[in-house]
């Protein structure tokens, strides 16, 4: 549960951030992908088994790379 609200607040907070910087729709865009990302590791973790929970840290590196990659299309294509 506890993982499930971090992921969340960390999405509320970058949308916040997209706002006060005026970021479009690509950079939501890509925060709507990294919370279908997060969701993944929500089912990945779900059984508490420790090859797939290690499995979800490791994929928070795509989570931030999604974040990185809208946030850099949305500064060039706008």
């Amino acid at each position: 549960l506890i993982i499930g609200l971090l992921q969340a607040l960390f999405l509320l907070c970058m949308a916040v951030s997209g706002s006060y910087f005026g970021l479009g729709p690509w950079f939501y865009g890509g925060l709507l992908i990294a919370a279908g990302m997060f969701g993944y590791q929500q089912i990945l973790i779900a059984d508490r088994e420790r090859e797939k929970c290690f499995r979800a840290f490791l994929h928070n590196n795509k989570v931030g790379l999604m974040v990185l990659g809208a946030t850099v299309v949305d500064l060039w294509v706008v």
